[in-house]
């Protein structure tokens, strides 16, 4: 049967290519690729612009250039053509990098016309010269398919590629060979067809099937080859049939990996050619490329050159059990030595898979060498030095103390009275009602209803009763009772925790009892015998965040203002009287002339009243007595004046000095209020919150129990359970003290032990 002859068409969205038999010009179909409707035109190939000075690459110069990665043939024209230097590329290229591993989809052409290194006639004729090398590198290979299947002569192609040329030449529109040979009769439509599809250079409109000729046999052709990529994309192992009688050449398997898409780390040409060689070891493997594995990095650390264990006021052991042993010889520093040291973080490096994509790191984690009292930090804050002698001592934020010890025997009371010390503090003893304890460390026998606050950790053998206590670090005690305790770190318990409400950024355990009629907030969660009872108040509990950190932030957070406050009085005050030294001393200048002038009258008036003295006139003797003597006293009272005003230009001078002291102070204090903000936060976000509580025993209905995200109310008791938020994996990161309580999917659930 006769065919209808086709035509080449092209969808105007896609530019894809079809065949379309010369009876539906004018008929509209339907893209395939895009899915455009479009009608048939058989005079849509576009010409692409040429700048009028310009003209086509030579047969060499694009052989050359198309060896490169698709992305560097851009940059490579570019430069041909004088539009753009090598370090304006470069510099395109750092941008293209950056955006790849942010996630953006880059084109080098597009970023050298935003970043105005070229304009967009001279882009739109790169491009048209960038189709005329993929054109011909895919034209190459056409012919390659087709000399090998017998459908043409290397002659042939040769001359159908000096004809593509010729006719960009003339025409500025880019003619694939196979329409050349099938207008030459060369070849059929059909095998032209068949190499087409196999290229996947356009596909045929569902009007009518071609017939297909025999199956083809290429060097591109997976019956041939193949290719193995491990599941890391790092390595491609290549192979040849060994049953195959086709010879192939280097160029035959670079082809083949560059149409797999295999652009990084391929071996040279001498070992694939080795292995083309070998022809007894082509059923073996050949690692035709590698890729470049990433740099994880390392993270920052810090190095203590102190023994840090003796300081833990308890360890928590497997299954939840503490351990309040003694904890050995306390460790002590001299004033000069080193305590600890930062090892800062080592960036990683991006990698490439075989197929040349960019294998992005995560950066390393930063931590901060924190000095608390007691210690001196370098100028590059990577070393900590003590700055007396004493016992070191971490708080639960991870500043570093040096501490003085202070030993109160009998206890505090009405003895000693309240307690101030820098220091570590051990009382043989007993803290009274009523006394306030305050210091970097604490150890006491018992506390009743005293007030504690310590930058560290509290250890109290006995029980707390009654107390208030705010603290920095962990705290351990046999009970818990009646009692306000917010600390930083954990809260260990022996025994119970009854009537008392406790908040930490920690763990809270109550060993060997029962937690009863309390409220308890515990980011790290909650571990008891027993929570609640048949007669006693339903006891609150919240874990897995931070309430803690949000009310010391609060807290902080008020002073600032004030202390703002503050500042603006001062410098107020400073603005009223700033000006009064200098009227003063224009004040003392204008009266020590007068006072100068009274001087040289007082002495000429002496003078006189000698010579008077001389002539015996005892009238006019007396008349200037008189006058000396009035102006005795105007120079005195000038003097007294004058020292009153010296006073107080030097007591406004002293006033300015301390206002203006004062409001650098206040700045220090509220650029350390600041840090502080910024210690606790990062503190609490390095770890996340544990949402769960551990009962072993019975946790009694209407207990309350809180999560990140959600809440729940028992309303029936439940023994030896684990009781645990279950957050979706799309919550995201939270902000331990700005929480979202309104995250949809999160769900607490019960569990048996």
């Amino acid at each position: 049967m006769e065919k209808n002859k086709k035509k080449i068409t092209m969808c105007p969205s896609c530019e894809c290519r079809y065949r379309t038999p010369e009876a539906f010009l004018g008929r509209k179909v339907s893209c395939k690729s895009c899915g455009t409707l479009f009608n048939v035109d058989f005079e849509v190939e576009n010409r692409e612009k040429e700048s009028p000075q310009l003209s086509i690459l030579k047969e060499g110069e694009i052989d050359t250039i198309s060896q490169d990665d698709a992305y560097l043939v851009m940059g490579k024209l570019a430069v041909k053509y004088k539009f753009v230097d090598e370090e304006q590329i470069q510099e395109a290229l750092s941008i293209q990098k950056q955006e790849q591993l942010d996630g953006n989809k880059a084109f080098l052409g597009e970023i050298l016309v935003a970043q105005g290194m070229i304009s967009k006639n001279q882009l739109d004729f790169l491009l048209s010269i960038q189709k005329v090398i993929q054109t011909r590198k895919m034209d190459r290979k056409f012919g390659m398919i087709a000399v090998k299947n017998d459908f043409a002569a290397q002659e042939d192609i040769e001359h159908a590629l000096m004809e593509q040329k010729k006719s960009y030449e003339k025409t500025k529109t880019v003619k694939m060979i196979g329409d050349i040979l099938v207008e030459s009769n060369v070849m059929t439509e059909d095998q032209c067809d068949a190499i087409f599809k196999m290229q996947q250079r356009f596909e045929e409109i569902d009007i009518t099937e071609p017939e297909m000729p025999e199956p083809l046999s290429s060097s591109i052709n997976d019956a041939y080859f193949d290719l193995t990529v491990s599941e890391d994309k790092l390595n491609a192992f290549f192979s040849i049939n060994k049953e195959s009688t086709v010879s192939f050449t280097l160029q035959d398997i670079k082809d083949y990996l560059e149409e797999k898409g295999i652009k990084y780390g391929i071996v040279s040409d001498e070992k694939i050619s080795g292995y083309l060689e070998n022809k007894e070891g082509l059923d073996t493997r050949l690692k035709v490329a590698e890729g470049k594995p990433p740099d994880t990095g390392i993270d920052a650390s810090i190095k203590y050159y102190f023994d840090t264990d003796p300081l833990k006021i308890g360890t928590v052991k497997d299954g939840g059990g503490i351990d309040f042993k003694d904890r050995g010889d306390i460790p002590q520093v001299t004033k000069g030595d080193l305590l600890a040291e930062k090892i800062p973080a080592v960036e990683g490096a991006t990698g490439h898979d075989v197929y040349g994509r960019y294998l992005s790191v995560s950066k390393p984690k930063d931590t901060t060498l924190r000095k608390g009292k007691g210690t001196s930090i370098s100028e590059d804050k990577l070393k900590i030095y003590a700055e007396t002698d004493g016992m070191p001592e971490i708080s639960a934020v991870g500043k570093i103390y040096v501490s003085p010890r202070l030993e109160i025997s009998g206890g505090v009371g009405l003895k000693t009275g309240h307690v101030d010390f820098d220091g570590k503090i051990d009382v043989i003893g007993t803290i009274q009602n009523g006394y306030r304890v305050r210091g970097n460390s604490l150890k006491a026998n018992e506390i009743l209803k005293a007030e504690i606050e310590m930058d560290g950790d509290i250890s109290v053998p006995g029980g707390i009763i009654g107390a208030k206590i705010k603290g920095g670090g962990s705290i351990s005690a046999m009970y818990v009772h009646e009692s306000d305790i917010e600390v930083l770190g954990d809260v260990l318990v022996e025994k119970e925790i009854i009537d008392s409400k406790i908040n930490t950024s920690g763990v809270c355990i109550a060993k060997n009892g029962p937690i009863l009629s309390s409220r308890v907030s515990a980011k790290k969660g909650i571990q008891a015998i027993q929570i609640g009872s048949e007669i006693s108040k339903s006891c609150n509990l919240s874990i897995g965040y931070d309430e803690k950190v949000k009310e010391d932030i609060d807290a902080i957070k008020e002073i600032i203002p004030r202390k703002k406050q503050e500042q603006k009085e001062v410098q107020r005050r400073i603005k009223e009287i700033e000006n009064e030294p200098d009227i003063i001393e224009k004040v003392i200048a204008d009266m020590a002339q007068v006072q100068d002038r009274a001087v040289v009258t007082q002495r000429k008036l002496s003078e006189e009243i000698e010579k008077i003295k001389e002539t015996g006139d005892k009238t006019q003797l007396e008349g200037a007595e008189v006058t000396l003597s009035e102006l005795d006293l105007e120079i005195e009272n000038r003097e007294k004046k004058l020292e009153s005003l010296f006073n107080k230009q030097d007591q406004i001078t002293a006033e300015i000095d301390d206002l203006t002291q004062k409001i650098e102070d206040s700045k220090t204090e509220i650029q350390d209020l600041r840090e502080k903000i910024s210690e606790i936060v990062e503190w609490s976000t390095s770890e996340k919150g544990i949402p769960e509580v551990k009962v072993s025993d019975v946790i009694f209905a209407d207990t309350t129990i809180n999560g990140i995200y959600s809440s729940l109310k028992l309303n029936q008791n439940q023994k030896n359970v684990l009781i645990k938020e279950e957050i979706p994996k799309d919550a995201g990161d939270i902000s331990d003290w700005n929480l979202d309580r309104d995250k949809s999917g999160s769900k607490i659930r019960i569990k048996p032990l």
